[in-house]
């Protein structure tokens, strides 16, 4: 019989490989002037640059990969030809009563195994607002702050975005070596996107939050760029242990989460989760499964689905190992939503997903029924 291990207590090795993920999707970008989709606040499209290259970019409004579906955006890009970039804030800070996020350096190790050009940003412009009711899936706990002042829509300095972006097209460098050196500048934007911050909160009457701590941080990080990438690999791993102790409301996935470290070289690791890892000792087999439930609609949409296969992307493109021995890995997409029956209207609806999964050897179950 088989010995299989599931769960928190195992946790797997990989190492980033070559790219062999094929698409299926079509990117369908609409093409639209650099300037005008960012004032539109458009979050994925096409732009024409230097009158003679036109780029995909994606946008993320919180450098959160968890937060308004960052990796769906992106993972729309990827099926594009030509450059690929994706645009990210290196801070949000929503005031004294919002949430605050800065850039974890494993998201840039993200972008580049996935081919994709990084450009750090730094919001300079903001509206005043009113915060809004909590989330229904919200702690019980947590103190409502409703009605009460904070920053929002966040704006970034254009020109300076505009011009990395005519640096790749002219100069074309490795997109490795282009993201480490968006890396590099993280501890200065982050003094940088603070004293914007600081000015915004005087103009538009904002109360702030208590910046006391990160920039004591940010001033021992600026002198030391190691001590930075071992405090965020601290907090990368902290992370990934409450994650996989957590369950999540909305989620209905089986089995017990998994933890996954990939190495990406330059001595760093990507510390991921998976929904449901199963470990097949005998058959040197790992199992990673990525859930996404519809709480109230027939079956996930497409960004939920494409934000799921993003980090199956990253296991496919992955080799494993476990207590030395490499193991061969098996890819599960599970949807789950509040009708049955309804295969052949999400077949009608998703074909082109269908067939990317299919491509790539990902089993797409939905309401555990397999769809091919």
């Amino acid at each position: 019989m088989a010995k299989f291990s599931g769960g928190i207590s195992n946790i797997i090795e990989g190492k980033i490989g070559n790219q062999s993920y094929q698409f299926k999707m079509d990117s369908d970008l609409q093409s639209i002037d650099f300037v005008e989709a960012m004032q539109r606040s458009k979050k994925v499209f096409k732009s024409k640059f230097l009158n003679k290259e036109t780029v995909a970019i994606s946008v993320w409004t919180t450098p959160k990969r968890t937060k308004t579906y960052p990796l769906a955006r992106v993972y729309t890009t990827l099926s594009y030809g030509g450059t690929k970039i994706t645009i990210i804030p290196v801070m949000v800070d929503y005031g004294k009563h919002g949430e605050r996020g800065k850039i974890q350096p494993n998201t840039v190790d993200w972008m580049t195994s996935v081919g994709v050009y990084l450009i750090l940003g730094v919001y300079i412009d903001a509206k005043k607002a009113k915060v809004g009711g909590l989330a229904k899936n919200a702690n019980a706990k947590t103190k409502s702050s409703e009605g009460k002042p904070k920053f929002a829509r966040q704006r970034f300095d254009l020109k300076y975005l505009q011009k990395q972006i005519e640096k790749i097209i002219e100069n074309k460098p490795d997109i490795k070596k282009w993201n480490e050196s968006q890396l590099i500048t993280i501890p200065n934007l982050l003094e940088n996107g603070i004293n914007h911050y600081k000015r915004l909160g005087e103009e538009l009457d904002v109360p702030l939050s208590d910046f006391s701590r990160l920039e004591k941080n940010v001033e021992i990080w600026k002198n030391d760029f190691d001590q930075f990438l071992a405090d965020q690999e601290d907090l990368s791993k902290g992370a990934q242990d409450s994650e996989t102790h957590t369950d999540h409301k909305l989620e209905d996935v089986p089995g017990k989460k998994g933890k996954i470290n990939i190495d990406f070289g330059e001595s760093r690791k990507l510390y991921l989760t998976s929904d449901n890892m199963k470990l097949d000792k005998d058959k040197c087999l790992v199992t990673f499964l990525e859930g996404k439930n519809a709480s109230k609609k027939k079956f996930p949409g497409k960004e939920d689905i494409k934000e799921a296969l993003f980090k199956l992307m990253i296991f496919k493109n992955s080799d494993f190992y476990f207590e030395g021995k490499k193991f061969e890995k098996k890819l599960v997409c599970y949807l789950t939503g509040q009708h049955d029956n309804v295969e052949e209207e999400f077949r009608v609806k998703f074909q082109s997903l269908i067939d990317e999964c299919n491509a790539n050897n990902i089993e797409l179950k939905l309401n555990d029924k397999i769809i091919k």
